[in-house]
């Protein structure tokens, strides 16, 4: 993708930290920040899903040690992607005259992220983060806004410009002509996750194009500046957000 494209950035959503060290995933994404020429953005988090932990024979903390990991975990990265010799010691991770070359061509590094919702990611993210992500799970309106409040403290308590950190959010869209057809879209989808069919369509983009238009405005006034959608009805509605959605959001 990255040889193919030039504009569009190329990051994840959102890496358990818990996956890899932080050493190997900092020279992961040098090396892509390098071949993408500087469009790299590292998205990552303490991780939730257990039981893949478990299927996988990865050792799985306690949520705190895997919190405290992932502060660390950033710091590290940092000193690789900055430094041209690093050492870190922590309680988790170690560096001993470490050396990461090629550095990434995104200066001073390139974007961190971290997905969350809790005070400790937010925390997190005011001190350490150049962007957040909130679960899609948790999007909805009233929670989003409750915790965009809750970064821009915690940014106001070290000094810092919330306005310098993205936010960022992600869910399916299933943007067709009618707002039938989408609902029907939906079901299997809705039934997939255990959920209503309103409870689905409350949490994702669901119908023709002037409803998805003021969702993502909406979503806009409560502080969301990126938005991640995966299309689930393939070309078809990718095709219709381009040319009836984008250009009444990106005037």
């Amino acid at each position: 993708m990255s040889t193919v494209t030039r504009k569009v950035k190329l990051g994840n959503l959102v890496l358990c930290n818990q996956f890899r060290i932080p050493s190997l995933l900092a020279k992961m994404g040098a090396t892509l920040d390098v071949i993408s020429n500087g469009r790299f953005i590292l998205n990552i988090g303490v991780g939730w899903f257990r039981k893949e932990a478990v299927a996988y024979g990865i050792p799985w903390r306690e949520y705190m040690d895997r919190y405290k990991a992932l502060r660390e975990a950033v710091k590290v990265i940092k000193e690789l992607w900055t430094k041209d010799v690093a050492n870190f010691e922590g309680e988790y991770y170690t560096l001993k005259n470490a050396v990461l070359e090629p550095k990434p061509l995104s200066k001073p590094h390139p974007p961190i992220w971290m997905g969350g919702k809790s005070d400790n990611i937010l925390r997190l993210v005011a001190e350490e983060g150049d962007g957040w992500d909130i679960d899609v799970h948790q999007n909805v309106l009233s929670t989003i806004k409750e915790r965009v409040e809750s970064l821009k403290f915690y940014c106001r308590t070290i000094g810092r410009r919330a306005e310098e950190i993205e936010i960022s959010t992600h869910a399916m869209a299933l943007v067709t002509e009618s707002e039938d057809e989408a609902l029907e879209l939906a079901k299997p989808h809705a039934e997939s996750a255990n959920l209503t069919l309103k409870e689905f369509s409350d949490i994702h983009f669901v119908g023709a194009p002037k409803k998805i238009i003021k969702k993502i405005k909406r979503y806009s006034e409560v502080g969301v500046t990126n938005l991640c959608l995966l299309f689930g009805n393939d070309v078809e509605g990718l095709m219709l957000f381009a040319d009836e959605v984008l250009p009444s959001i990106m005037k």
